[in-house]
């Protein structure tokens, strides 16, 4: 099979496949899940209109704990690392304490997935 990729975007160890195994490839990578649109759980406006003012409220008082070593790192970094979790490891994350849900509600991308706009 050749391959028209440039030469600096293909690997050091060159592959050589055969017709059915690069049609078995392609099949393979280009394979479409009928279901696939069902994988997202969808609610209703209506639904879940009572909780948004809790999960997109900060508490208004001062934590008395902090949030262990994650604390130590220093805030771009942690930033990052929350923005790099799903959603529902960071609403995990959120419930943890005071300290951990003001962390995750100075986040604008949180504010605005629980943002009613």
């Amino acid at each position: 099979m050749v391959s028209t990729m440039p030469r600096e975007f293909r690997s050091k160890t060159e592959y050589q496949f055969d017709e059915e195994q690069a049609d078995a490839i392609v099949r393979a990578t280009a394979y479409h899940r009928r279901d696939f649109c069902f994988s997202a759980i969808w609610y209703p406006f209506r639904e879940h209109v009572n909780i948004i003012s809790s999960i997109a409220t900060p508490f208004r008082r001062t934590p008395s704990v902090g949030i262990g070593t994650l604390d130590r790192l220093p805030l771009e970094l942690l930033f990052d690392t929350l923005c790099r979790l799903d959603i529902h490891s960071l609403f995990r994350f959120h419930q943890i304490n005071l300290r951990s849900r003001q962390t995750v509600d100075s986040l604008s991308q949180y504010r605005r997935i629980v943002s009613l706009d």
